[in-house]
């Protein structure tokens, strides 16, 4: 579904993403790990169409997303969502309204068929009768739940995850995680998770890409990133930083 192939992005003299390949196939969760600043985030949002690369370019279904115009990147984006890592919800608008954005803007549904709607993607992610309160009024995992049920109102093909359970303690994270591999499996979409917890990727991947000086350092199955002997790879699974390795 989604073809990365040698995708470069510098930001002035930081080259973040150098010559990135990556295939990502059809109805499965792909997690996307590295260490912080490594250009996960970005990537992401290449895949979005929120960013322009330098050079090389992301496929879609066959079609190069950075060569649309805007008018038809709006199309193509309807067919996605994205769960931003701080959630990114509209202080000014209610529960109900953030959920519903996408409705309103881009479909012809009625308001009663809206609000249904937002009803049964808040339910569908353990939430219920919250559509009037203000996202102050959330906890962080509620925060997490809301930008997801905004995520699936749209019944996207594809779901983008940036750092899903950042900030949240081990049972929330953990119940995020379930919901993440639930909505695959009952909307059959295919899932990209950007994270650096190693727990999220053992608990919702399929395959795993690493990536590592703006480049696929590593790809496969969860059981063949267990199974590695790459130092590079060992090293971040691990923890390990190589300067106190070094030190010891």
């Amino acid at each position: 579904m989604i073809e990365i192939k040698r995708l470069h992005k510098s930001f002035e003299d930081n080259e973040v993403l150098r010559g990135v390949d990556l295939t990502i196939g059809k109805g499965h969760t792909t997690a996307i790990i590295g260490s912080s600043g490594s250009g996960k985030s970005v990537l992401l949002k290449h895949i979005m169409g929120l960013m322009k690369p330098d050079a090389g370019c992301v496929f879609l279904n066959g079609t190069c997303v950075t060569d649309l115009s805007y008018h038809e990147l709006k199309s193509v984006r309807k067919k996605m969502a994205m769960v931003f890592q701080g959630a990114a919800l509209f202080d000014s608008m209610t529960v109900s309204g953030n959920v519903g954005i996408g409705l309103y803007n881009h479909t012809d549904m009625k308001e009663k068929e809206i609000r249904k709607r937002v009803t049964e993607c808040l339910e569908r992610v353990g939430l219920h009768g919250i559509e009037q309160l203000s996202p102050a009024e959330l906890s962080g995992g509620m925060k997490k739940r809301v930008a997801i049920a905004r995520a699936i109102a749209m019944k996207p093909q594809i779901l983008l995850y940036d750092e899903p359970t950042t900030g949240l303690d081990p049972i929330r994270a953990n119940s995020i995680n379930d919901l993440i591999v639930d909505l695959q499996e009952e909307m059959d979409v295919t899932s990209i998770v950007v994270t650096h917890d190693m727990n999220s990727v053992e608990r919702t991947a399929d395959y795993v890409a690493f990536l590592h000086n703006g480049q696929i350092h590593f790809e496969g199955t969860v059981e063949e990133l267990s199974a590695s002997d790459d130092i590079v790879l060992r090293n971040f699974v691990e923890g390990v930083d190589e300067v106190d390795k070094i030190a010891a």
